[in-house]
């Protein structure tokens, strides 16, 4: 399965970011597992990000399809409301569901982020398209939070996350971005899931601007979208927090010089 997590950061004014995160891990039946799984997709040209758990060869095919479709077909515009965008993106992943065998068909989740306007008339939106072992395919809008917080959180992880998230709630930094993103780092790092590992993988949509690649700094490395990069690559444009999401430097792996440090709080663990 997976943990997988979305959560919106509002400042002073009003929502500034949305943000999806996973781990890495792919598990077989036989318990067998790959740590370097690709979870998270979003389209190169429109503010459009998904990410996926549960089931793992279905939801990895038909999302970078839908990329793809978002991206050269326009099927997304940006004078649609999100519930029209939101029923496009289930009828296209119901359709490529109706001809998956049977046999292989399992419970799935994707999660989908979205961004209207630009600047400080942008708008946030968040929704899940579902299959749950019957019926149809599903898509529910969700509620945004008024202040930083979790939107959703799924996947077999959903209870570790959700004990470690109370844990940050109640320190001296709750309600905030880091407080979200320390908690799903602290989660994956416990092991208390055996069906989530790997490093976090993360995509952030901001109040201007296409999807955000973000490289995470995870046990002294560096990886983007699970996968881990020799210490001399640092890729043009890419943006690196570490667990505690603080800023980095690519080459150094410590705080950018000038970026707020968010030393960690107190946790009752």
């Amino acid at each position: 399965m997976t943990t997988l997590i979305s959560w919106v950061s509002v400042d002073h004014r009003q929502p500034s970011a949305i943000y999806l995160a996973s781990d890495s891990r792919f598990t077989w039946a036989d318990k067998t597992h790959w740590n370097d799984g690709k979870k998270l997709y979003a389209s190169t040209k429109h503010p459009e990000v998904f990410g996926f758990c549960g089931d793992v060869l279905f939801p990895a095919q038909i999302l970078d399809k839908l990329c793809t479709k978002i991206d050269f077909e326009h099927v997304l515009s940006s004078d649609m409301s999100f519930e029209e965008k939101l029923e496009i993106v289930r009828a296209f992943i119901s359709y490529g569901f109706t001809s998956y065998p049977r046999q292989a068909k399992n419970i799935f989740e994707i999660l989908y982020i979205s961004r209207s306007g630009s600047g400080m008339r942008s708008q946030f939106y968040a929704g899940s398209v579902s299959w749950s072992g019957q019926g149809d395919v599903k898509a529910e809008v969700l509620k945004l939070p008024t202040v930083s917080g979790l939107i959703q959180y799924s996947g077999s992880g959903k209870k570790p996350l959700s004990n470690w998230y109370q844990k940050w709630k109640d320190s001296a930094i709750k309600d905030t971005s880091r407080s979200v993103f320390g908690a799903f780092c602290d989660s994956l790092a416990s092991g208390e899931d055996p069906q989530s590992g790997g490093s976090p993988q993360l995509m952030g949509l901001y109040r201007v601007g296409l999807p955000k690649i973000i490289g995470v700094i995870w046990n002294g490395e560096k990886y983007i979208s699970g996968s881990p990069l020799h210490a001399h690559e640092c890729p043009v444009g890419i943006e690196w927090h570490n667990e505690l999401f603080e800023r980095c430097d690519a080459e150094t792996l410590q705080p950018k010089k000038g970026a707020q440090l968010q030393p960690r709080p107190f946790i009752n663990k």
